[in-house]
């Protein structure tokens, strides 16, 4: 798996085979940094279930300001940071946190986010859920974005709150749901 494109691009992220996670494809990745392209730049940027890190990473590369990493593993928690390591990124601007998302972010408050990208475990319900948390603790900016990357056949509501799907993406049996905070009246 590579950094596909700014200033890491073509770079390595590492993987580990016995690690619990699937990374998101190069192609649903790159798709997904090109919708975003002009909001990516001076962002800060959520990653809620992170895996490798390479949303992130990309965020990054690409000219994000921050990155906040949620990783329930410890031991993922650690493949991210041998691969920050690797890519020369410091804690300054990709920050990793450990545990669950339920726990970890309300504890988020203090910062809102221009993007925030998930990618729960398929099948599980999770994406009303993470939707249900990121407005109820007001984490997304105002025409902020959100991403939730799910299974094809997985159902995820249209509006949640100020949060509305306005476009999906389908790759494979991948698709990416894309939200945006509408602004209060």
């Amino acid at each position: 798996m590579r950094v596909i494109a700014g200033t890491l691009g073509g770079r390595a992220i590492s993987m580990k085979d016995k690690l619990p996670v699937r990374p998101t494809s190069d192609k649903a990745r790159g798709a997904v940094f090109s919708s975003l392209a002009p909001l990516i730049v001076g962002s800060n940027f959520l990653d809620i279930f992170a895996g490798t890190g390479a949303m992130g990473i990309e965020a990054i590369s690409r000219g994000a300001h921050h990155v906040t990493a949620i990783e329930l593993s410890p031991q993922v928690a650690m493949l991210i940071k041998d691969n920050l390591g690797a890519l020369g990124i410091s804690n300054d601007v990709y920050e990793v946190r450990v545990g669950s998302f339920r726990d970890v972010l309300p504890r988020l408050t203090a910062k809102k986010y221009d993007l925030i990208f998930a990618d729960p475990p398929y099948g599980q319900g999770y994406p009303e859920e993470v939707l249900r948390l990121v407005l109820q603790h007001d984490l997304l900016k105002a025409e902020g974005i959100m991403v939730i990357e799910h299974f094809v056949k997985e159902n995820v509501p249209p509006a949640h709150g100020k949060l509305r799907l306005f476009k999906t993406k389908n790759y494979g049996q991948t698709k990416m749901s894309f939200f945006v905070a509408e602004r209060e009246c």
